[in-house]
């Protein structure tokens, strides 16, 4: 048999110690097998993870330890690790014929495949928000050959989309992300014979602190803005709900803006506002063909004829009329293409389209009443009918306003009838649980509330068929739970026990964390659930933190967040004072300073199969009792620490949540614990966006995916699920031997390239994305493991390969005291550390050619740029020459249609300078400080620059970058392509740059700031950022941060002589 050598040094690939030992650890395969090795001392205890999801070919290889444990990591990834007592030592494992990710079918979306893809076919609308808008575009529209269909629209979307194209027979001919994260409130066609044969749909949007409510127009590559208006009374960041609408014919548009009682007229041919007039609070509008306007307002419809003295005046309102009364809060107003009806989109307590003749009466009602829904779910009801649009077909699409769920129903506009529906995305992040016991189950967290889904697994389908949680919109059945406002944090976990079902939280919610919930139980008769418990803290429980009593608790508990449980004694849904329990700890916790610190902030929980619960600082809190009515009766002075309590423990984030497993063993931290006593651990590095280093190595951890788990085949025991920051997860055995990675780190797996959702198919090694908040892993009664993952979808993945599990002895090793002496008592291999290199700018008299072929580069002085490439800049004339070597042929490809967000449409390359004095700038930006993106945008030149300081600029334009998280307000995005020459040519890129772009002169000896990128992208999205000197930029997945300039980490270019 074949002999190889393994040096584990090669294998992490890791700096090689000076003095080193070598202990051989053999291992033997009859066929080609994953391997992972560990090293225990005599006492049991792991010392040392050697090889981790190692595959090896068949033979008999020699592995090598060096002497040393697993070691500590420090600052900037510092690796110390210590020589281990001489001794007798024992080698084990895991051998497997590979893990295997499986696709079997996504239960909460639209899309088809329900992923992005390359051609911008895939996946749905967006993350953020519910659907808002639609309207039918007969012609001209640039995607679908110019066929007949529908534009749907949202909001804002993240990840997800904002407008969708799609076919009036349901196929989906494009999903865009037009303006960043904006999307649009409504949607318009202009069918007039005088229509702006520029556009051929028009959006209205306002969203964030700008306030602004602005008409854009598309054009066949792209939404510019028409005209803003400014209202006079400030709306909600998110106006949803507040009824704003469009419409326009024959080149006037009309908005409806209802908090200043206005419509607002626009001139869309001269692109202004012409003025408004006064309606009260308008939340629908319409233009006929016949210079009539119809308006909702306060529970009719009134009919007006517009009077105009010029055609640039602003219109009149004159012979008004209510041609429709009684209605309860009509909105959007449309009419069928033949103009003979109206379609009105009641609210209140109806949540129907409403179709009336042009005289006013009614014809007949498309929905069934009620609205929101609490139990079990009724396809026929709607939640806020908003965008209204009929197509050729003589069908209605309805973009429905609402989170629970999502949706966007389609019904025949001649007889009222239910023909389908559309679901879905989930909200960033994904997410959803399947039952373990009933697989047919499937439950997903949505803002608000729960949605329960049927999944059909011969067929591959999902059907809503429950609503079990609403906790908005509807009358309250219980006083407020902790996060119980948004559903992220609604629980989705079934417990199931004594013959009932129970919802808990502990592996959901949170974002790199589990957040607490409230326990719930199910009623099977009416599929609703409640709230019957609480174990944890106030924190995040808002209506307790202000209660009269909050004092008593605070006092009884000894601290500011005691450890404390609420139980619905007489099951009212009342949150009452003699329902708490709360324990006061006497125990202490040392604090860094080496001061004492009382427990606190106990939110971090987690229920084992009989309710028990395991939590903040490794509290176990044993099995409740039962009630008759099935509510859990906890008893907090049960609760006993299973390790002593370490500053490390009250986090449930970064791979601290806890779990108890079924041998007793006490997992936090990736630490194992038996009785107490630790007797496993794995190294974890959590430096953002630092890649793994080698295969095994845990990078970034974040949160539990699902309880423990043992596969129905195999030898794998315990599993433990953790999830990874960027796209990918990891899996350990309760005795803390590596088992295998799912998905893959962005900075080393590909992104989903699949452009159909095929049953079956085989995603083992792409990338989840970075950001991949809510994936879950359950193991079902038929012994196999499911997980739930995706970004912007909530897919089905069964995952293969336990079954080959086998654990193997590797024999022992003994250390002699001899040859250990010899060794250092530690290793310490260096990290990385932001610093501020220096890069050389030579001053040359003939400049390179700008073709894309760097042979006139010769001799430059070439500053790497992470594992993307490298850069060379120099000077000649008044001009600066930049050339990057990228090695990818793609390496610009990009997708930008809206050109200052090009950083986040693909690949790019990037130029960052600015002034050398930054005294008493602590870092950030100046004026002078300026970055130019240069990209193929739809495979031509984009030339992009950016100052986030300009003041007094002329013919500024500025620009607000947006997020959940932060903001960023630039004084000046512009493209500059027409003054920028730059050529590729393979994977190299070179440019020339007018200095006077920058501000400033470049003789030999000056100096400044900057920087050096090549942003990699799938010529759809941006995947990673690497710069020569920055090292901080490992997020891709928040506009503000990418946008926004950090020059304190620039690094110094000095322009030299040559």
């Amino acid at each position: 048999m074949r002999s190889l050598l393994f040096a584990l040094c090669c294998l992490v690939a890791l700096p090689v110690s000076a003095q080193t030992g070598d202990y051989p650890v053999w291992v033997e395969l009859a066929k080609p097998q994953v391997v992972t090795v560990a090293i225990d001392d005599a006492s049991g205890r792991r010392v040392r993870n050697l090889i981790s999801e190692t595959r090896l070919p068949a033979g008999r290889h020699r592995l090598s330890w060096d002497g040393y444990d697993d070691g500590v990591y420090g600052e900037g990834g510092q690796l110390t690790r210590h020589r281990v007592p001489p001794g007798a030592y024992t080698a084990r494992g895991l051998v497997h014929d590979g893990l295997k990710t499986v696709y079997e079918f996504t239960p909460y979306s639209g899309g088809t495949p329900p992923w992005q893809t390359k051609d911008s076919l895939g996946g749905w609308l967006a993350d953020h928000s519910s659907p808002l808008g639609a309207t039918f575009i007969p012609s001209g529209s640039p995607y679908g050959d110019g066929k007949p269909q529908v534009l749907l629209t949202a909001l804002v979307a993240e990840t997800g989309r904002t407008t969708v194209w799609v076919g009036t027979d349901g196929t989906t001919y494009q999903r865009r992300a037009m303006w960043g994260w904006d999307g649009a409130e409504a949607a318009a066609t202009d069918f007039g014979a005088a229509r702006d044969p520029r556009y051929y749909a028009y959006v209205l949007m306002c969203w964030g602190e700008q306030n602004d409510v602005i008409l854009r127009g598309l054009t066949r590559d792209r939404g510019p803005d028409i005209a803003k208006y400014k209202p006079r009374v400030k709306m909600p960041k998110e106006p949803r709900e507040l009824g704003l609408a469009l419409s326009v014919r024959d080149g006037l548009a009309v908005m409806a803006v209802p908090l200043d009682d206005a419509l607002v007229f626009v001139d869309v041919k001269a692109g202004r506002v012409l003025g408004q007039a006064s309606v009260p609070a308008p939340k629908g509008v319409l233009l006929d063909g016949q210079g009539r306007l119809y308006v909702s307002t306060q529970g009719t419809v009134k009919r007006f004829r517009l009077q105009r003295a010029a055609a640039d005046a602003v219109p009149e309102l004159v012979d008004g009329v209510d041609l429709i009364k009684g209605l309860q809060d009509p909105r959007t107003v449309q009419c069928s293409l033949d103009g003979a009806e109206l379609f009105v989109a009641d609210w209140g307590g109806s949540h129907q389209v409403k179709v009336f003749g042009l005289d006013g009466q009614p014809k007949r009602v498309i929905g069934r009443p009620g609205g929101f829904q609490r139990g079990a779910y009724d396809e026929q009801r709607m939640h806020r009918p908003c965008g209204l649009a009929i197509d050729d077909r003589g069908q209605l699409w309805v973009a429905e306003a609402d989170w629970l769920p999502k949706r966007i129903s389609v019904w025949n506009a001649r007889t009222g009838a239910f023909q389908s529906a559309r679901y879905g995305p989930p909200h960033y992040g994904g997410g959803g649980t399947i039952d373990a016991v009933d697989k047919s189950r499937f439950f997903y967290a949505e803002f608000g509330g729960l949605l329960e889904f049927r999944l059909d697994w011969q067929a591959g389908t999902a059907k809503l068929v429950a609503i079990p949680i609403r906790n908005i919109d509807l009358p309250p059945t219980h006083d407020p739970m902790p996060n119980h406002t948004y559903g992220e944090t609604v629980p989705e976990l079934p417990v199931h026990l004594g013959g009932r079902l129970y919802l808990c939280g502990g592996y959901q919610g949170g974002l790199r964390g589990n957040d607490t919930h409230a326990v719930y139980l199910y009623d099977e008769a009416t599929h609703t659930a409640r709230p019957v418990c609480h174990v944890g803290s106030m924190r995040h429980w808002e209506s307790i933190r202000t209660a009269p009593f909050i004092g008593e608790l605070q006092k009884e508990g000894g601290i500011y967040e005691p450890f404390l449980c609420w139980t619905d004694l007489n099951a009212d849904g009342k949150v009452t004072r003699d329902e708490f329990q709360v324990r006061r700890f006497t125990e202490t916790v040392p604090k860094r300073d080496g001061g004492q610190s009382p427990l606190f902030g106990f939110r971090d929980w987690r229920p084992g199969p009989g309710l028990e619960q395991y939590g903040s600082w490794s509290l176990r809190l044993p099995a409740p009792a039962i009630r008759a009515d099935g509510t859990p009766l906890y008893d907090l002075s049960k609760a006993t620490f299973l390790v002593p309590p370490a500053d490390d423990q009250h986090w449930n984030e970064d791979g601290y949540g806890g779990v108890m497993l079924a041998d007793g063993t006490w997992v936090q931290g990736l630490k194992g614990y038996r009785a107490g006593r630790l007797v496993w651990s794995h190294p974890t590095l959590d430096i953002p966006g630092m890649p793994p280093r080698y295969p095994g190595h845990i990078v970034e951890p974040t949160r539990l995916l699902g309880p423990p788990f043992t596969p129905g085949r195999g030898e794998a025991r315990d599993v433990i699920a953790m999830n990874g920051e960027r796209g990918n997860m990891y899996l350990l055995t309760g005795d803390g031997l590596y088992l295998g990675t799912l998905g893959a780190h962005m900075a080393t797996g590909e992104l989903f390239p699949f452009t159909q959702a095929k049953r079956g198919m085989d995603v083992s090694g792409y990338s989840f994305e970075d950001e991949h908040f809510h994936p879950t892993i359950t193991r079902t009664a038929d012994g196999n493991v499911y997980m739930v993952a995706g970004k912007e979808h909530s897919s089905i993945f069964r995952i293969d390969g336990f079954d080959s599990v086998r654990r193997r002895a590797f024999g022992s090793v003994t250390l002699s005291a001899e040859s250990q002496a010899r060794l250092p008592e530690t290793w310490v291999i260096p990290g990385r550390k932001q610093g501020r290199g220096e890069l050389a700018v030579p001053r040359v008299a003939a400049p390179p050619t700008i073709d894309g072929d760097l042979a006139d580069w010769s001799g430059a002085t070439w500053a790497a740029i992470g594992a993307s490439g490298s850069a060379s800049l120099r000077v000649s004339g008044n001009r600066l020459y930049a050339a990057w070597r990228t090695g990818r042929a793609d390496a610009l490809a990009n997708d930008a249609t809206d050109p200052p967000f090009a950083f986040k449409r693909g690949g790019a390359v990037d130029l960052m300078i600015g002034p050398e004095d930054r005294r008493g700038t602590k870092g950030t930006a100046l004026p002078g400080d300026t970055r130019l993106l240069l990209t193929m945008a739809r495979g031509k030149p984009l030339a992009v620059l950016y100052r986030q300081v300009a003041p007094g600029l002329a013919g500024a334009r500025p620009q607000l970058y947006e997020s959940p998280i932060g903001r960023v307000q630039f004084d000046d995005v512009r493209q500059v392509t027409d003054e920028v020459q730059f050529a590729q040519r393979g994977g190299d890129i070179e440019a020339s740059v007018p200095l006077s772009l920058f501000g400033f002169g470049a003789a030999v000896g000056e100096q400044w700031l900057g920087d050096l990128g090549i942003l990699r992208g799938n010529g759809v999205q941006t995947l990673a950022r690497d710069y020569w000197n920055n090292q901080d930029t490992a997020l891709v997945s928040d506009i503000p941060t990418e946008a926004r300039l950090a020059p304190g980490q620039w690094g110094l270019m000095k322009v030299a002589a040559p």
